[in-house]
């Protein structure tokens, strides 16, 4: 099902040209589209254009087989790095991990690099991170620096701009922020006058970002350094599946509710009242976000016994599993009292299922993958531990558990189906919301989506800015 030895796309081409153009690149293309491949063909054109070369291939360490596997296909040596290595081989791709990277830092920032190839790049996206400072300094003694993602906006556009920092070697944020429009605007001449000569001044509390004020100046910043293509231009030729996504509100039974509000009354700060009503600033929103996780938790499992919102999933499981073609997966950010909750409605309705998460063994995950794509057990309860690295060709549903504030880890999970030559035609997803019919606070769901649309539209924006003269 994968397109590793057939030509190339479109978008792989141009980003390849893109490539020769600059030395210093962030390639954001859709998840699933073919960005490893991109990265092999780099690598096979700077060991051509020189047999000692030295190269890095950077990403996370759950992905380090998938490399192995891509590079044994298209029969270019590597060498996994080990702390026991004396030296780094010439015309041998280096791969490694991010946090190997990390623990080895210094013999690696020692090396000059030919080519630094990293994958999975929003790893890098915290400027205060070991992981950053790293890549700052293996930037200065890379000769060519190519970065991959195909989720580049996370949690706030200050992230995406520390990507750009990485890949330009300087830092745009203070000018690049001054583009963006808040909800609260407040203005400061002397942080301003600072920032525009090179200070590291501190970030006003301005509310929420609510879009792009200044595009053109943005993508004057920016554009250099990002290499991007409308997915209009590539998603048929990759033959992705349509996407059709729905909202499945769930109105909570009485001693839900009572629950639910008896915990709600425990979160009396300011930043948590800002949350409810999309007043927090981007930057407090990850902290306050895990802050609520026991209200979260609630709605999936009040004091064990099974949620409104898993008993309607398991009624639509039903129905989608009568058709044996489907294949499902189900997807909560808690296990505990998510997933291992939803076990044991389905152990009782006798509906065959496998758990993926992070007490999986390598064994039992070969295994899960096969039954998956079998059919032998088509629906497959998933954690975040498989946002990365898993390819589920076949995938016809996914449902949705709990909502996630960040719309980008959201369509992480969604890629994991979404591939190239992925053999369905469209996916269907279904997001279970709780509704508790509250007007002066809405329930915890319902202010965690209406958060993940304001940044799903910003996103929008960053992207037109990005088009802009293409």
């Amino acid at each position: 099902m994968s397109n590793i030895n057939s030509k190339l796309f479109y978008h792989q081409i141009k980003a390849l040209e893109g490539c020769s153009a600059f030395p210093f690149r962030l390639i954001y293309r859709l998840p699933g589209t073919g960005k490893t491949r991109i990265g092999v063909e780099l690598v096979k054109k700077q060991l051509c254009a020189k047999n000692d070369s030295m190269i890095l291939w950077l990403g996370p360490a759950n992905l380090i087989m998938q490399y192995q596997k891509v590079f044994k296909e298209f029969n270019i040596e590597y060498n996994i790095f080990k702390p026991g290595f004396a030296d780094m081989s010439s015309g041998i791709c280096v791969i490694t991990s991010y946090e190997m990277m990390r623990l080895h830092f210094v013999k690696f920032i020692n090396q000059r690099w030919d080519c630094v190839i990293c994958d999975e790049f929003h790893r890098a996206k915290n400027h205060a991170a070991k992981t950053n400072s790293t890549l700052k300094k293996l930037r200065k003694r890379a000769a060519s620096f190519f970065a991959f993602t195909g989720t580049p906006f996370q949690n706030s556009p200050y992230e995406f701009f520390e990507l750009i920092n990485l890949v330009a070697a300087k830092n745009l944020s203070f000018e690049c922020e001054s583009t963006l429009q808040y909800k609260r605007p407040k203005r400061s001449f002397i942080r301003n006058l600072l920032g525009k000569i090179g200070f590291n001044v501190k970030r006003i509390n301005q509310g929420p970002v609510i879009g792009i004020a200044k595009p053109e100046r943005l993508h004057e910043l920016i554009f250099r350094y990002i290499d991007y293509m409308q997915p209009e231009k590539y998603i048929k030729e990759c033959r992705l599946p349509v996407i059709s996504e729905r909202i499945e509100y769930i109105t909570l039974a009485e001693p839900e509710i009572s629950s639910y509000l008896k915990i709600l009354k425990t979160y009396r700060k300011v930043r948590e009242r800002q949350f409810f009503n999309d007043e927090l600033d981007d930057e407090r929103l990850e902290k306050t976000f895990n802050n609520l996780t026991a209200l979260r938790q609630n709605l999936l499992s009040m004091n064990g016994k099974i949620s409104s919102k898993i008993l309607s999933c398991v009624r639509d499981l039903k129905t989608v599993l009568n058709d044996k073609a489907n294949r499902v997966l189900v997807f909560s950010n808690f296990v505990e009292h998510g997933l291992k909750q939803l076990e044991k409605v389905l152990d009782k309705e006798s509906i065959k299922f496998n758990l993926y998460d992070g007490d999986t063994t390598i064994r039992q995950r070969r295994a899960i993958l096969d039954e998956y794509f079998s059919g032998e057990t088509p629906l497959m309860l998933l954690s975040p531990v498989g946002f990365e690295g898993l390819d589920l060709y076949g995938t016809t549903h996914i449902f949705v558990l709990d909502p996630h504030f960040n719309p980008e880890r959201t369509r992480q999970l969604i890629s994991r189906a979404v591939r190239a030559y992925s053999g369905v035609s469209e996916i269907k997803i279904c997001h279970y919301i709780a509704v508790i019919n509250d007007k002066k606070r809405p329930c915890v769901d319902e202010a965690i989506l209406r958060i993940a649309n304001r940044k799903r539209n910003l996103a929008e924006m960053l992207e037109s800015c990005l088009a802009l003269n293409n």
